[in-house]
């Protein structure tokens, strides 16, 4: 069974099972989860973009990414005629078709419209020079709104998880922690889900916030001093921790980055482990 293979997986492709979206992206795939896969009546599509759409820059960074989209069989024209779109933006990479493909791909994913709209308003902001991108936005809240704390307090303990639904899915932005149709899409899928899916969800959430950290904490570990108002919030952050906190970051960072997938697979058996021993 996949979620036995791979549970971080499954579950996120379970959004799609339980109709809450249409298409979802993963990291990577190994060649049994594909037959797994491919039996749930699902397909697979890579696509490789030659623009980076991820940095807020005027001009275009040529990079080669490779994306892995798994929808619904029956949805396989719909998503190749919107990639065939995204593929003849990036032909003319200027910023605002870079931002059309960013808004593209977001309604692939079935992210919410207001957090598709203010990710697009946010990198164009970026790139003008006149705000902080999304990702950093985020990252802010999680400061300021106490979701760092908590994973540093409280980590592996998932308990936590129903102050970020809102983080519903890996490397999403949304407008706001507090954004109602982003959060609402990952508590209805708590509440659709069984044991031990649901609590392997719950830890899925809580990995969605580590990576926001382990992203801020490497961004800080690299600064000497800060220059933008970003870069102090993060360096007041970290500066402030005490030693035994501190360390935690710096363990937690060392073993996701080593294996972002492989960290939140071990994480979820880890838990479900204990569930089940107490």
């Amino acid at each position: 069974m996949l979620f036995d293979l791979n549970p971080s997986l499954y579950i996120e492709i379970g959004r799609i099972l339980f109709n809450l979206t249409d298409c979802v992206l993963v990291n990577r795939i190994d060649a049994p989860e594909f037959k797994e896969i491919r039996g749930m009546g699902l397909d697979i599509i890579l696509y490789e973009f030659s623009v980076n759409r991820i940095i807020s820059s005027l001009e275009p960074i040529f990079t080669r990414d490779l994306c892995i989209y798994i929808f619904r069989r029956e949805k396989r024209k719909r998503i190749e005629k919107k990639l065939r779109r995204i593929m003849s933006l990036e032909r003319n990479p200027n910023l605002d078709n870079r931002l059309k493909i960013n808004e593209i791909e977001g309604e692939i994913l079935g992210y919410p419209e207001c957090c598709i709209s203010n990710f697009v308003e946010l990198k164009r902001k970026c790139a003008m020079g006149e705000s902080m991108p999304p990702e950093s936005k985020t990252i802010v809240e999680c400061i300021e709104s106490g979701v760092f704390s908590n994973i540093i307090d409280f980590f592996p303990d998932p308990s936590f998880y129903d102050d970020i639904c809102s983080l519903f899915t890996s490397n999403f932005y949304p407008c706001s922690l507090k954004c109602k149709r982003a959060y609402s899409i990952g508590r209805r899928y708590i509440e659709e889900l069984e044991e031990p899916y649901k609590t392997a969800y719950k830890c899925k959430i809580v990995s969605n916030a580590i990576n926001l950290l382990v992203s801020a904490f490497e961004t800080y570990k690299s600064m000497k001093k800060p220059k933008t108002e970003f870069g102090s919030i993060l360096f007041e952050f970290f500066k402030d921790l005490d030693r035994k906190k501190f360390e935690r970051v710096l363990k937690i960072a060392e073993a996701f980055k080593a294996d972002p997938i492989g960290f939140e697979n071990c994480y979820i058996r880890m838990i479900l482990k204990k569930r089940h021993t107490d």
